[in-house]
């Protein structure tokens, strides 16, 4: 998806990326930053209508970059 971006932006990378929960994982996240690009990739599907309260705080050590995303 990204090579595609990039074709279509003439050679240029996008700075930020979002995608469906599909292309969740932690192999994709880390691509992106790597590439310099902001993930906002969907960690899972939500109703119509549902809310979810952000954990605040410090992000404590040893999550999973899954856990880390509830975070950001």
């Amino acid at each position: 998806m990204v090579e595609r971006t990039e074709a279509n932006l003439e050679g240029r990378k996008p700075k930020r990326m979002s995608t469906d929960h599909g292309f969740f994982s932690e192999a994709n996240v880390e691509y992106l930053q790597g590439e310099g690009i902001d993930p906002y990739i969907a960690t899972g599907k939500m109703k119509h209508g549902e809310k979810v309260n952000p954990p605040r705080g410090r992000i404590p050590k040893g999550m999973t970059v899954k856990e880390r995303f509830v975070y950001a």
